[in-house]
């Protein structure tokens, strides 16, 4: 309950259309920016207010997440200049935003919520022991719990097969979890259809891509 308030906003503010009032990352492969909220707050939605004077389409596919809970992605429309991302009342004491392939430009990020004593959601899987059945070209089974999302393989953050049939992923998770979602990050440089199809198992249960 209680009345959605605005959480944190970006210290510079946008005063128009010059990229002096927006943050930028001085490469284009592995950008994250993150704000540390003082409590916890039950996060309702995001907003990314975009650069104009330039550049627009960079924020395509920027990730944004309440904690370790990924709220969704920004799809760039040419002509919009903020993006609206619904995190469904998340717990969550930080709000990032991550782009691993490309420059990061934010003009403007603001979060709403309302504050909360709930249970933070956390990546259960990092960091666990990993399993596939066969590895090919180097792609280790482990690259997919490492905290590394570039899409890119030379970047070393992607698993890979040996073969083009009966594959399987696995980690162990040393202990029972209420698992909320499962989010996959797929390779962006090549193939991506590949992962087309692949069914997701908690346990027992199955969801298909």
């Amino acid at each position: 309950g209680g009345t959605e308030c605005l959480v944190v906003q970006l210290t510079v503010t946008q005063t128009g259309n010059g990229w002096w009032s927006c943050t930028s990352t001085a490469g284009s492969s592995g950008n994250v920016w993150s704000v540390t909220l003082d409590k916890l707050y039950a996060v309702s939605r995001v907003v990314i207010h975009n650069r104009q004077d330039c550049c627009h389409s960079r924020i395509n596919l920027a990730k944004v997440y309440a904690g370790a809970v990924y709220c969704g992605d920004v799809n760039f429309v040419s002509g919009k200049s903020a993006y609206e991302i619904d995190c469904g009342g998340a717990i969550a004491k930080s709000i990032s935003v991550r782009l691993p392939y490309n420059y990061l430009t934010l003009c403007e990020v603001q979060a709403f919520g309302v504050p909360s004593d709930g249970v933070v959601l956390q990546n259960v899987a990092a960091g666990k022991t990993t399993w596939q059945n066969s590895v090919g070209w180097g792609g280790i089974s482990s690259r997919a719990v490492d905290g590394g999302i570039s899409g890119i393989w030379g970047r070393a953050t992607c698993t890979h097969s040996a073969s083009a049939a009966f594959n399987q992923w696995r980690v162990n998770l040393m202990d029972s979890f209420v698992v909320d979602s499962v989010v996959l990050y797929n390779r962006l440089d090549c193939c991506s259809s590949r992962l087309a199809g692949a069914k997701v198992y908690v346990g027992i249960l199955c969801v298909e891509l």
